[in-house]
């Protein structure tokens, strides 16, 4: 099961919000002080996310003293973030739905979404 979902609205153009519903010990609620781009073996250790440089480790053996380490905040999600400053990150199809409703002089299309439990 995920752990975010999107909303996609349309108002006379389409704007998509992801939304976070992770455990507060999830990656995407790791923070860290450290300026690195990549990590290297992201992992949690007593409750503390831990990740290494990316170029500065070895892979046979791991340097401690080499960690990043940082903090969990639930109120921000990396990945909420990645998408908002994101142009083209959506990949896939949605059908939907739609009614036509004449306005005279031209159309607009609500979305009609199905009742719960109807089949797809």
């Amino acid at each position: 099961m995920s752990h975010h979902t999107l909303t996609i609205e349309f108002d006379g153009y389409v704007q998509t919000t992801l939304n976070c519903h992770a455990p507060a010990e999830s990656s995407c609620h790791a923070i860290f002080e450290c300026d690195c781009e990549e990590f290297y073996d992201f992992r949690v250790e007593d409750g503390v996310p831990i990740h290494y440089p990316a170029y500065d480790t070895p892979t046979t053996t791991v340097d401690d003293s080499l960690a990043h380490r940082g903090h969990f905040d639930p109120d921000v999600c990396n990945l909420r973030d990645w998408h908002e400053n994101s142009e083209e990150d959506l990949i896939g199809s949605v059908t939907i739905p739609v009614r036509e409703d004449w306005q005279g002089d031209y159309y607009l299309f609500d979305i009609t979404p199905k009742p719960e439990g109807s089949a797809s």
